[in-house]
């Protein structure tokens, strides 16, 4: 038996065993509870009693800033929080304030005490906008849900399709869209709902449908319909995306409507290629399928990352070129498909250089024909004009190829358009790309093939961008690029960061010139409906706010000459301008080249139906000019020739103009307006009805809308 003294010794260690245990017990749930706090395992934002910080309130970051409350952005509040030792991440949401506005905290309050290595969650406004699951609501519905936004919203309808998927006097459309905000320089305009009802007008069901099934529905209600391509999204493949006129606007019986359906890569044979004798060549002067403005990705609010194509004038003045211009600036470069000129029609399959005949869908855009340079001069193709002597050009006097010395081929503008569609790999495996630029693009974010985009060579990234063309040098800036090939090869590679993307159209309905809805709108409507007696529809007269809408646009009347025209722009409130241009060669021996000048500015005080269907324009007399004095002569600085002012012909003496209306019957033109264009038929459909008004002003000339649909 144990004396108690050992007893006692034993129990001691025993407790003290005891107490070791608890206290490693207590230690390890401790870390447990630490780590669990760290890794966010209870929540983003832990507030603990102690070993933390406040969270600064507003007050306490706008004086700390020098700003006032209202102006305390997010990112400061991020520099602020992650300068102590927060962790931080955004929440942005929609507001009455500013995009980047501070609005507060998400899961804390300030004031709230924080452990400093947590994870703060920032609340910031994205801007007023249209919040989630708006549609389909009434609008006294939606105009309280907006009622706290800060900005004017209007209630605008929109015409549907009577047998269609909305119910009249519902919220079917909105700018901006759901989830959406408005951009900042939008604040004073506002949000525009649109609400359904049925009438007469481009009906918004149109949006995202089938082209056939758009163009068929329309047909059906009596409209001229037109199909009109457009390389776009892949969701918008062989859908309409937008239309001419937009979505929700007003229509007259028999009106002529372009559909614009989205296309991808396989149609680039039809697109960009045409027919002559037989043989299918490269369409030069193609460019509507690629028209709109292309962003670097996260550029759009910034348009020096932005480049735009459009169409644009070629040496005759007619708007059949593609040109490309970019940023704020208004110059435009011109772009065709061909590398090279060639005087006479090629099988396009014989251009075995180029994209567009490789089946991958891309295809490349020049400026230019790669011709030789000579002292800043294009020396053009075949036998030129002028020779290069030491990098100086001079006229050529012989009737061949002369031997140049000192010119330079010339880096130029070089696009490639990548349609939905297009092998991005194929091309790269082809050799098509500079090695380093291959290898740099690889480690940027991917590109977004959902929809076309554009690469744009960029010279930074060449060693030369000028080599000596003399003798029988071949131009190393345009095709074939690839392994074996002389070109030098293309830069950058394709990559998120590299190219333009197009943007879509983000308001496919001109919001402003729509009618106001109210509360009677709806009731009243279906008396106006499409299914309503033609009759009683054709029976229309012109109201005054609106009568001039029909004739709005920029008309031109041709002279003998191409150097010879009248061209009239009409607004809708009935104002026009323009300019009569002659440029011919002075009869008074010196054969000098002169322009005769008129530019002219007036009024239409009233357009009034005729029993015949046209229309009168009633020029208003005492609101007509031309600028400055008739006779007088004077050195045009555009044109550098000498310039006399004359009259206005086609337009003076300004008193009756003759409408022929969208929808008159080509076969019952005079032939007085028939003479004044080469062919009728680009101004009317199969129907044999005019798909843009002609208006027969002074001397029966007729002036024809400069910019017409394809019917």
């Amino acid at each position: 038996m144990k004396k108690s003294s050992e007893l006692r010794a034993v129990n001691a260690r025993r407790w003290r065993n005891l107490a070791i245990v608890v206290a490693a017990v207590g230690v390890l749930v401790a870390v447990v509870v630490m780590l669990a706090i760290r890794m966010g395992w209870f929540s983003r934002t832990q507030i603990v009693e102690s070993d933390g910080q406040a969270l600064p309130s507003i007050e306490q970051l706008a004086e700390e800033l020098g700003v006032p409350e209202d102006e305390v952005t997010a990112d400061q509040v991020d520099d602020i929080l992650e300068s102590r030792g927060w962790q931080t991440e955004r929440s942005a949401r929609l507001h009455r304030e500013d995009e980047g506005i501070f609005l507060g905290y998400v899961g804390a309050d300030a004031g709230d005490v924080v452990e400093s290595s947590s994870v703060v969650v920032i609340d910031e406004s994205k801007g007023p906008g249209i919040p989630e699951g708006t549609l389909e609501k009434t609008p006294q519905e939606v105009a309280d849900i907006l009622a706290d936004m800060g900005v004017p919203v209007h209630m605008k309808k929109i015409p549907v399709l009577p047998d269609g998927d909305y119910a009249e006097g519902t919220v079917v459309a909105s700018y901006p869209g759901e989830n959406e905000a408005l951009d900042a320089d939008e604040r004073d305009s506002g949000i525009y709902i649109g609400v359904a009802f049925w009438d007469r007008g481009v009906p918004l069901e149109l949006y995202g449908m089938k082209k056939d099934e758009a163009k068929n529905r329309l047909t059906s209600l009596g409209y001229e319909v037109s199909l009109e391509p457009h390389y776009y999204t892949e969701e918008s493949v062989g859908k309409v995306f937008t239309s001419t006129p937009l979505i929700g606007s007003e229509l007259k019986p028999g009106q002529h409507i372009t559909l614009h359906y989205g296309v991808d890569a396989s149609t680039n044979e039809d697109l960009l290629l045409e027919e002559t004798g037989g043989t299918r060549h490269l369409n030069y002067q193609v460019f509507k399928p690629m028209v709109g403005a292309y962003c670097k990705a996260g550029g759009q609010s910034d348009s020096s990352n932005c480049i735009f194509l459009d169409g644009g004038e070629d040496d005759n003045g007619k708007g059949t070129t593609l040109v490309m211009s970019e940023g704020d600036s208004d110059e435009t470069t011109d772009l065709h498909l061909k590398a090279r000129f060639t005087f006479s029609v090629e099988d396009w399959k014989t251009e075995t250089d180029l994209l567009i005949t490789s089946g991958l869908g891309m295809f490349e855009l020049f400026h230019g024909y790669g011709n030789r340079q000579c002292g800043g001069k294009d020396l053009g193709p075949g036998i030129p004009e002028f020779a290069c002597r030491n990098g100086t050009p001079v006229r050529n006097t012989e009737d061949t190829f002369p031997r140049h010395t000192g010119s330079t081929y010339e880096m130029q503008e070089m696009l490639v358009y990548f349609p939905v569609g297009s092998d991005i790999e194929g091309l790269e495996q082809r050799g098509y790309f500079d090695d380093e630029a291959l290898w740099a693009a690889g480690r940027e974010p991917s590109v977004d093939t959902t929809r076309p985009f554009i690469l744009r060579r960029d010279p930074s990234l060449y060693e030369t961008t000028s080599v000596n063309a003399d003798g029988n040098a071949n131009n190393p800036f345009l095709p074939p690029f690839g392994a074996d090939a002389s070109g030098e090869a293309m830069a950058p590679a394709v990559s998120g960061t590299s190219v333009y993307y197009l943007q879509p159209v983000r308001s496919f309905v001109r919001w402003a010139e729509f009618t106001d809805y109210d509360e009677t709108s709806a009731a009243s409507s279906n008396s106006s409906s499409p299914d309503s007696s033609s009759d009683d529809s054709t029976q229309q007269t012109t109201n005054h706010d609106d009568q001039f809408d029909s004739v709005e646009g920029t008309y031109r009347v041709q002279g003998e000459s191409m150097k010879e025209f009248t061209q009239m722009t009409i607004k809708k409130d009935g104002s026009f301008s323009g300019e009569h241009i002659h440029q011919h060669f002075s009869d008074d021996g010196e054969n000098r080249p002169v322009l005769d000048y008129a530019a002219f500015t007036g009024r239409f005080e009233s357009m009034t139906p005729n029993d015949d269907g046209t229309y009168t324009l009633q020029c208003a007399t005492d609101a007509f000019a031309v600028k400055g004095k008739r006779g007088d002569t004077y050195i045009d600085e555009k044109m550098d020739m000498p310039t006399t002012i004359t009259q206005a012909y086609g337009v003076e003496p300004c008193g009756k103009f003759v409408v022929y209306p969208v929808g008159f019957p080509t076969d019952d033109l005079p032939q007085s307006v028939l003479d004044w264009d080469y062919s009728i038929d680009q101004y009317r459909t199969s129907g044999r009805v005019l798909v843009t008004p002609v208006i027969v002003g002074a001397d029966d000339m007729a002036f024809f809308l400069e910019e017409h649909p394809q019917g």
